[in-house]
């Protein structure tokens, strides 16, 4: 038994020879035992139970204390190396972010036009921004003959202007938008020297209502159609098709956009501002007929939905337009499409299009219905 406990039994005189020595206090003295149920007598003793610690359990607590300190010093000096790297790093962005700017600073007018303008969502009029790249493709005619002298003073100042960023072939080519921005790098004749060599052709005056333009190309939608069933068509379906024919990949890559040779995909005197917008109108319409053919077509899936819609069938209809306009066959219209492409960049697309349709007009059939119901829903709350 622990000699610092007596015994727990009551309180009573003992009959050892001792007993006399031993001072028994009284049931309501000194402090209770911690052991006792609360029923029994009181024990004096020298301290209260409560604050003996037992020698091993001190032993553990200072031994963590002293471990749980020098982890904390652990702590803050993982905490200053960290905090010292990722001031070393905030740095060396800044350092890095200014070396940048300054090599991509450029002319506002030299930048590529924003990869949003041609979005393929059916619900988007897509002819103001499409309006916007074609007046940035005229401006940027002047660039490439410029650099070789065969253009006058106004090219040679444009020429002396801060030059854009040297970009390589994936920046300039890695999507039709950016690409428009890169198709006409030739320059033609000024605008009066075309218009007086094509003054006796018959073209007639450009057309600059987009409603109006959307009707014409809507009776023609059939021969877009034709295409896409028969997979055959004019000149531009058989270029196209030779040029999906002749590369091992499965969509267009950016190399090969900049070999095309462009011109031969122009829409004769209708330009490139109209023959965008009337690609536009083919992929509302035909969105569905388009999205199956890029499964079984080759030439579809290579040029891509939008590709093939504004540079092959787009065609094809301004094609069945000029036979309209000229009153002649098809052969012929092919002809006067690849004599007129000069008139088309210089002429046509100098003339603005009104955009004077509703929002929700090129949608195809079945989106107008779903677009009609919503406005129904909307009136009657």
């Amino acid at each position: 038994m622990d000699r610092r406990f007596p015994s727990l039994s009551r309180f009573k005189k003992r009959a050892s020879p001792h007993a006399s020595s031993v001072d028994v206090p009284s049931a309501n003295d000194g402090y209770r035992d911690p052991r006792r149920d609360g029923t029994g007598g009181k024990r004096q003793f020298s301290q209260p139970m409560n604050t003996l610690v037992p020698l091993r359990t001190y032993k553990k607590k200072k031994k963590n204390g002293e471990v749980k300190a020098i982890g904390d010093e652990r702590k803050e000096g993982k905490k200053e190396k960290t905090s010292e790297n990722q001031n070393e790093k905030q740095n060396e962005k800044e350092i890095g972010k200014d070396e940048k700017d300054d090599i991509f600073q450029s002319d506002s007018d030299s930048q590529l036009i924003d990869l949003s303008l041609l979005s393929s969502s059916p619900t988007r009029d897509r002819g103001k921004e499409l309006d916007e790249i074609a007046i940035l493709i005229q401006d940027s005619e002047a660039v490439e003959d410029g650099k070789k002298g065969s253009i006058g003073a106004d090219v040679t100042n444009m020429s002396n202007r801060t030059s854009s960023p040297n970009l390589t072939i994936e920046q300039e080519f890695g999507s039709f938008p950016s690409l428009m921005q890169s198709l006409q790098r030739k320059v033609v004749e000024c605008s009066a020297e075309i218009a007086e060599r094509f003054r006796d052709y018959g073209i007639p005056q450009p057309v600059t209502s987009k409603r109006e333009l959307a009707v014409r190309v809507r009776r023609h939608l059939h021969v877009a159609r034709t295409v896409l069933n028969e997979r055959k068509g004019s000149m531009y379906y058989d270029s196209a098709k030779k040029i999906s024919n002749q590369s091992r990949h499965d969509t267009m890559t950016s190399k090969e956009k900049s070999e095309i040779e462009w011109s031969i995909f122009y829409g004769g005197y209708y330009g490139v501002k109209r023959q965008l917008f009337i690609g536009n109108i083919i992929g509302s319409q035909l969105h569905d007929e388009l999205r199956a053919s890029a499964a079984v077509c080759r030439e579809v899936s290579y040029w891509t939905i939008n590709g093939f819609a504004s540079f092959v069938l787009a065609n094809e209809v301004i094609l069945s337009m000029i036979m309209e306009d000229f009153k002649c066959d098809r052969k012929k219209a092919q002809n006067i499409a690849r004599e007129t492409v000069d008139y088309g960049k210089a002429i046509t697309d100098t003339k603005e299009i009104t955009d004077d349709m509703d929002v929700g007009e090129l949608l195809h059939d079945e989106a107008r219905e779903f677009m009609k119901g919503i406005k129904q829903s909307e009136g009657r709350q």
